[in-house]
């Protein structure tokens, strides 16, 4: 039997840009089948559509609305459920949503650079000179605000770099997908990073546990970042190895030949020695 009203809510939210995997799990958790669902969805596809069934119930059961992934959700498939999570937004065409994404974790590491900082004094109280006042303090705090929200800026930035550089070599081997796709994937990636972030004052106990926290993260990001470049760009495991070992030897040797001419203008920059 094909359900009107769900065919109509399936067709809609297909036409309105939402992946049919988020369109087929919000539906199966509302209690309808699988079976139902993939009819629907086959029939909103379908160039010859099959008709109603003229006799159709009238009271039949309403869709649930479909509401876009929230920041937290997002953190919590892309974390857990990496694969649907990047299919689910593969149709997203904006943006918004991953530099929103980027900023939260950006907030969450100047919080917890502020909260490492003060931690410092806390343990080292004889670092502050009760002469200077606390006037000193506060444009230390104004100044620190300004620092965060260049910080922010150049984070931001970054991203769009680091995307274009990876996106390079997923060019060059063969990836499908375009710039946009592979922006999502850099941003979505570094979602473990919030972890080594929450783990920085820690290291004031226990450097130990900050560095394990950062491998892991780190690894964990690497993991994201792999799923997304083979759901975005269709690439195979193979393809996809070669592209990391080139681009690990072009960073590596281009960090290599930078670093003769930026050391020295590192060390002048330094205050001299009394």
């Amino acid at each position: 039997m094909i359900d009107r009203k769900l065919n109509d809510y399936v067709k809609k939210y297909i036409n309105s840009g939402y992946d049919r995997n988020q369109i087929r799990h919000t539906l199966m958790n509302s209690g309808w089948s699988r079976s139902q669902v993939d009819e629907a969805i086959g029939h909103a596809l379908s160039k010859h559509p099959a008709p109603y069934p003229h006799d159709q119930d009238q009271e039949e059961q309403a869709p649930p609305p479909l509401t876009p992934m929230g920041i937290l959700r997002r953190f919590r498939q892309v974390l857990f459920h990496p694969k649907g999570f990047f299919v689910s937004v593969a149709s997203e065409k904006d943006y918004e949503r991953p530099v929103k994404f980027y900023l939260l974790i950006t907030l969450v590491e100047v919080i917890m650079m502020n909260l490492l900082a003060l931690a410092s004094f806390s343990l080292n109280p004889q670092d502050f000179d009760p002469g200077l006042g606390y006037g000193l303090l506060i444009a230390l705090a104004l100044s620190d605000l300004i620092f965060a929200n260049v910080m922010v800026i150049l984070a931001i930035g970054l991203t769009f770099v680091s995307a274009g550089y990876l996106h390079l070599f997923i060019s060059l081997f063969g990836g499908k997908g375009g710039y946009q796709s592979t922006y999502k994937l850099t941003v979505y990636s570094s979602a473990p990073a919030v972890f080594f972030l929450l783990s920085l004052p820690l290291a004031l106990a226990s450097p130990f546990i900050t560095f394990a926290v950062a491998l892991v993260s780190g690894l964990w990001a690497f993991v994201i970042q792999i799923t997304g470049i083979s759901v975005f760009h269709r690439m195979t495991g193979a393809r996809i190895a070669l592209m990391v070992l080139a681009v690990a030897s072009v960073t590596i040797a281009a960090a290599f030949f930078a670093v003769p001419f930026l050391l020295p203008l590192i060390m002048e920059s330094l205050p001299a020695a009394p």
